[in-house]
């Protein structure tokens, strides 16, 4: 099969957990705080990355600040998907 290392390529892969390879390098990224709702910090990263793509996206009412906190408080406070579920909220 020839040799399995590359001098071009370069994987960068994101998990909970270690993969156990050769050459792996863990960085452990403690969650953000969700037990504030929509005043915890998970919640003022996705309010950051919203406003980045919708600039007039806004925590108001209570439906938005509810359902950000839900997202956020299922995404266990993780910064990788909070960033990404951004793409999804309308202005």
């Amino acid at each position: 099969m020839g040799d399995p290392h590359s001098a071009t390529v370069t994987i960068l892969a994101t998990s909970r957990e270690g993969l156990r390879l050769a050459d792996e390098q863990l960085w452990p990224v403690p969650s953000l705080d969700t037990h504030g709702g929509a005043d915890s910090s998970a919640a003022a990263l996705f309010v950051e990355r919203a406003q980045a793509v919708a600039p007039t996206f806004a925590l108001s009412g209570t439906n938005h600040a509810g359902a950000v906190a839900e997202v956020c408080r299922r995404l266990d406070g993780i910064h990788w998907p909070s960033s990404w579920r951004r793409r999804e909220c309308n202005p």
